[in-house]
């Protein structure tokens, strides 16, 4: 029988980049996601507990709270988002707050870039890519600075599943807010795999 993940998050690309993420610790048709997509982080904070009941009485197992950090404050977000899931449910729950933006967690293998992109070579990237101010911003200076092809651009709600399917589990790692998530689908899920 499948389990059922409950999640919130920002928008379509974010789930995408999430439910990616959840097949490579979970067989596809070994879990289902049913979905709240606020269309931006503003609905987040005032709707979630109202989803999070909704999503529970749907069937959802598992909840995750997926919001961007962007400029806010990550122990206040995170202290906010956690107690709206505490006044909504019991079940095994986890907030995920990608530092600045999700598209960092993009930024861990230079090498997809390249692949994906197809740029004339592997693009210099901290190693800590959730130091970058802008990370959709820097995917898109680093694509035009080795694209091969000038009709190429970057579209993150085209090119951030493409990216994420690519991308293994040890590169990810390397983003620590990512630890969050991965420890949470390690422990929940138990299946280890590094696709």
């Amino acid at each position: 029988m499948s389990k059922i993940i409950g999640l919130i998050c920002e928008d379509r690309s974010d789930f995408q980049i999430f439910d990616e993420i959840f097949k490579k610790y979970v067989k596809p048709h070994n879990y289902k996601v049913k979905k709240f997509v606020a269309n931006g982080c503003g609905k987040i904070l005032s709707k979630c507990e109202a989803w999070i009941k909704d999503l529970c009485m749907n069937g959802c197992e598992y909840i995750i709270v997926a919001q961007d950090l962007d400029k806010n404050n990550l122990s206040k977000l995170r202290q906010e988002l956690e107690n709206k899931i505490c006044r909504s449910t019991r079940k095994p729950s986890v907030v995920v707050i990608p530092t600045k933006e999700i598209e960092a967690w993009l930024l861990t293998d230079p090498k997809v870039l390249q692949s994906v992109f197809n740029l004339n070579r592997i693009p210099r990237v901290r190693n800590n890519p959730e130091t970058i101010v802008d990370p959709k911003k820097e995917i898109d200076k680093l694509v035009q600075r080795h694209r091969t092809n000038n009709n190429v651009f970057y579209v993150h709600t085209t090119h951030n599943l493409k990216l994420i399917e690519k991308i293994k589990l040890p590169e990810l790692r390397k983003c620590k807010s990512f630890l969050v998530l991965d420890n949470f689908m390690k422990n929940e899920f138990k299946r280890k795999k590094s696709k």
